[in-house]
């Protein structure tokens, strides 16, 4: 004689739960380190914006210099960088603002050090940066 599973009978079954649940958790482990590794790109992408914006900024100065007939005055540090990105249409806001004199910027929770060098035979500085390594945590 067969069971017969009644009309109005309502919900899952155990199995079916167990079934649901696994799947989440599969999900849960494969989907969360990418989450992670595409916030860091994410991350790396915005300061890569960022001295994007302020090798512009100082490349805009050096024309308009040259054009108004100027001997050209380069930047000597990246807090005159960021006054001159703050002049610029745009520069007025930005992750730059929280840089520390030393070039110590931090962006969605990634430490980055920027730097201000001039090459050998460059008339213009150009800006870089530098990711700084996670620090291990203590355990005491």
């Amino acid at each position: 004689m067969q069971k017969t599973r009644k009309s109005n009978q309502q919900g899952f079954t155990l199995i079916e739960l167990i079934a649901v649940m696994v799947i989440l958790g599969i999900l849960a482990v494969v989907a969360v380190p990418k989450y992670i590794d595409l916030s860091e790109k994410a991350a790396d992408a915005q300061v890569q914006g960022v001295v994007g914006a302020m090798n512009s900024a100082i490349a805009l100065d050096f024309a308009k210099q040259v054009a108004d007939g100027q001997t050209y005055a380069a930047p000597n540090d990246l807090v005159a960088v960021k006054d001159l990105l703050a002049n610029t249409p745009g520069g007025a806001t930005g992750p730059w603002h929280g840089m520390t004199s030393s070039g110590a910027v931090t962006i969605s929770g990634h430490a980055y050090t920027l730097s201000l060098t001039t090459a050998t035979g460059q008339l213009i500085p150009a800006v870089s940066f530098t990711k700084a390594e996670p620090q291990p945590q203590s355990n005491s």
